[in-house]
């Protein structure tokens, strides 16, 4: 799903289907980001969890229906990593925070339905209504190089209601082989700022993200 997630950890004894826990665990964090990726920008891992189909599925509309559609696709275990501002850190902070997660499942065709179903989600949604704390809100939906087999990229961006800040929101989700990964980045600039600030940076951990991916992604 396209938005923030708290995951916990699942039995290490289960092997899911592809391999035992602790190998999906491992392969997993090979996938997200690290602290060595967001450092020079005073970020810092503030929680990493893992996540059970069970577990996912709580919380959601329907927990069953939920529940039924990650068997349905496949889907073993996920990764979840968070970064936050670092409070020793001194200077101007533009990323406010940064979520990293990975995914594994069975096989490349449910992990593409899986896909599908979080970007009609996203093309669904009412974006501008979800950040009602903005004014002049846009959506952009952006088509980047070298990120996944498939992927969509949504970024909101509007004005603190101050006047005074432009806030960036940017998800990506994509897929590679048998790996659904998700990335989040917000970030705060000057109300004058171009709307394609911090584009870049993004781009180069999805493109990350997806390079480690690919080095573990099977089908």
């Amino acid at each position: 799903m396209i938005s923030y997630l708290a995951f916990a950890s699942g039995d290490d004894d289960d092997d899911g289907g592809g391999g035992g826990r602790e190998e999906q665990q491992a392969l997993l964090g090979s996938m997200v980001l690290t602290e060595d990726d967001t450092s020079g920008l005073s970020l810092i891992e503030a929680s990493r969890s893992f996540s059970t189909n069970e577990e996912s599925a709580q919380g959601t509309r329907d927990p069953a229906e939920t529940l039924a559609q990650f068997e349905a696709w496949g889907r073993q275990l996920g990764l979840s990593v968070a970064f936050l501002p670092d409070s020793q850190a001194t200077g101007q902070r533009t990323f406010l925070g940064v979520q990293s997660d990975a995914s594994l499942y069975e096989d490349a065709q449910g992990c593409s339905l899986s896909y599908s179903h979080d970007v009609d989600l996203a093309e669904e949604a009412d974006w501008a209504g979800s950040f009602p704390e903005l004014t002049e809100v846009e959506v952009t939906e952006i088509t980047p190089d070298n990120v996944g087999e498939e992927v969509y990229w949504v970024r909101v961006s509007g004005v603190t209601s101050d006047g005074q800040n432009l806030q960036i929101v940017d998800q990506v989700v994509f897929r590679v082989g048998n790996v659904r990964a998700f990335l989040r980045a917000d970030a705060q600039y000057l109300a004058n700022a171009p709307r394609n600030s911090g584009e870049g940076q993004v781009l180069f951990w999805a493109q990350v993200m997806a390079d480690r991916a690919e080095a573990g992604a099977t089908g």
